[in-house]
């Protein structure tokens, strides 16, 4: 008989990925309960990481322990060595892009209680292998962590497979059984492979359906790295237990012991509320930088357990969830008419002056806030009648706000968007393009000029071409690079010193500062989120003689310091903590009221 579980050690393993980790270790020292001890493994991180980490473990000594590597050693190796190093009776590992959920260490500790086979506990998530529910549209994992109480079933349920990303294990069993085995050296398929000695010795592997643990997902291995190492442990998996893992993974499709709390998840999970404030922030574009500020706003709110989102009257572009983790997915309206259904939102946030008029006239009993920034001038504002109108509204006028503009002052200043370095910068990457040149459809007359004098004066510098355009000619030696998602975009800026941007984007530039990457751009199609940050840009007017070919041979020759440009842009747009922001979001406007 497997004694009673009364206490729990915590790993996290950490490779970079600081955005992820930060989540990971605050939902620790948020909501782990009993007898408790968090240890941390920094697998060799970069240097921002590795001092972050650091901080959190100077600061929470009784509850916290690092261990450091030198080299990296991998995930399972990192894990391994912290099982060795530990003592209580439960140890849950816990991957460093997933997040605690509230009572998680209580559900787990009371199965371990009632049955003394099951040997391994794995909750539900938006991303796991056999227990994954994604997010319906309109939700978010607040929402998901409350729902699934009330619409899970109360009785676990055996899989063949649990997933690593919260892989709670008795001691007894690591006693008994050992650890992972180091053939999955540095990691994928070794904890299907541990849970499969697990049902060979006549345990139980479970997961609880009314438990759900938000995961992320390949939030540490890079894209080659995880499809290399899969690959090959799929292999030394399947050499072990093909025959068995068939048998189990037949059982698990025809028998899905999550397939109906999904269908009840997807249908009523949207209309699910909490008891906590409501917030939905309403957008019309996908392409401004309101709506990457709506995105990391909402996305903060969630992290603070607000149940916040982002309703769309656009389509809701793929290419998005490649710009920064979401907590959330997107609800898209078809109509203006669908807004008369949100009667339960306490809090509406807007910019589009048409909107936030169609949501005055469905008469919701919510709080509009709508935010207007330095574009929007005085005397535009005031010739606008519908805008005055809505302004003069005795119902509505004590919503309006209009960021960093005439009327507020310093109301909500802060809070003017900007892009959150945090998802963008890689501090490792090593800059192979002097050169970018980003160019979407329609846009593209000035290429060839452009192009034709880099040619004929920067012959040594590397240069590349950055589109969504599939088909282009190009000069010899200027290589097409692929942009189908903003993820990729990233990955590009990482990898460059300077980018032209031959685009009216808003957003663009702001995204080529967070990855450290110095934006040359047109003063006359330069947004006002440009102009705040143009010490941290070179901006040219087309009025110019050259039309800022100067601008580019500055730049390219080195008479334009990228360095310090570099260094001041990414500290520009890191500078903004957006939990801190959310926080003082929620302050700001319950303050307003009060007012």
């Amino acid at each position: 008989m497997i004694g009673k579980t009364r206490e729990t050690d915590i790993i996290v393993p950490v490779y970079n990925s600081w955005h992820h980790a930060r989540l990971c270790i605050d939902s620790v020292l948020a909501k782990a309960t009993g007898d408790w001890h968090l240890t941390i493994v920094n697998d060799a991180s970069d240097e921002t990481t590795t001092q972050r980490i650091r901080e959190v473990v100077d600061a929470n000594r009784d509850h916290v322990s690092l261990i450091d590597h030198p080299e990296n050693r991998g995930y399972l190796q990192s894990v391994n060595e912290a099982i060795a190093s530990t003592h209580r009776d439960v140890v849950l590992l816990l991957n460093s892009d997933a997040q605690l959920s509230v009572g998680a260490i209580d559900r787990i500790h009371d199965l371990f209680d009632s049955d003394s086979s099951i040997a391994v506990v794995n909750p539900v998530s938006t991303w796991a292998n056999w227990t994954r529910i994604p997010f319906p549209p309109g939700t978010n994992r607040v929402v998901l962590e409350k729902a699934l109480p009330l619409l899970g079933e109360p009785e676990p349920a055996d899989i063949g497979n649990a997933s690593g990303f919260c892989f709670a294990v008795r001691r007894a069993i690591y006693d008994e059984y050992g650890t992972f085995d180091p053939a999955y050296d540095p990691g994928y398929w070794e904890e299907a492979d541990f849970c499969m000695r697990i049902l060979e010795a006549g345990l139980r592997v479970i997961v609880d359906r009314q438990l759900y643990v938000y995961h992320h997902g390949w939030g540490t291995f890079a894209e080659e790295g995880r499809n290399e190492n899969m690959t090959k442990n799929k292999v030394v998996f399947m050499e072990r237990w093909e025959a068995k893992f068939a048998e189990l993974t037949a059982e698990w499709k025809a028998n899905d012991p999550v397939r109906e709390l999904r269908t009840r998840v997807e249908s009523s999970a949207a209309s699910f509320r909490t008891d906590g404030q409501c917030i939905r922030f309403f957008i019309d574009t996908w392409e401004d930088d309101f709506s990457v500020w709506s995105q990391q706003m909402a996305n903060a709110m969630v992290c603070l357990g607000v149940d916040a989102n982002i309703v769309s009257v656009a389509p809701v572009p793929d290419r998005i969830f490649g710009i920064m983790p979401f907590y959330f997915v997107p609800q898209q309206l078809s109509s203006a008419d669908e807004f008369a259904e949100f009667t339960d939102v306490d809090l509406i946030v807007t910019r589009d002056p048409d909107l936030a008029e169609q949501l005055y006239a469905a008469a919701l009993p919510s709080e509009i806030v709508q935010i207007v920034d330095r574009r929007w001038t005085v005397p535009a504002w005031e010739e606008n009648e519908a805008l005055d109108a809505f302004k003069r509204s005795t119902r509505l006028g004590r919503h309006f706000v209009q960021v960093g503009g005439h009327r507020s002052r310093s109301f909500l200043s802060q809070f003017v968007p900007v892009v959150n370095g945090d998802f963008f910068y890689d501090g490792n990457a090593s800059r192979t393009f002097d050169l970018l040149v980003y160019v979407t459809a329609g846009l593209e007359r000035e290429l060839p000029r452009v192009l034709d004098r880099i040619s004929s004066r920067h012959r040594h510098l590397t240069v590349g071409v950055v589109t969504r355009i599939r088909e282009m000619e190009l000069p010899s030696g200027i290589e097409l690079l692929p942009a189908e998602t903003w993820g990729q975009l990233a990955k590009h800026f990482n990898n460059a010193r300077f980018v032209l941007d031959l685009t009216d984007s808003d957003v663009l530039p702001l995204q080529a500062m967070a990855c450290g990457c110095v934006p040359i751009k047109a003063l006359e199609l330069a947004d006002t989120s440009v102009l705040k940050h143009q010490q941290n840009a070179l901006l040219y007017s087309n009025d110019a003689d050259d039309n800022g070919l100067a601008v580019i041979d500055d730049a390219l020759e080195g008479k334009a310091s990228w360095q310090a440009l570099r260094e001041r842009a990414v500290e520009s747009v890191t500078a903004i903590d957006h939990l801190e922001s959310a926080r003082e979001f929620l302050e700001a406007i319950a303050a307003f009221n009060r007012s």
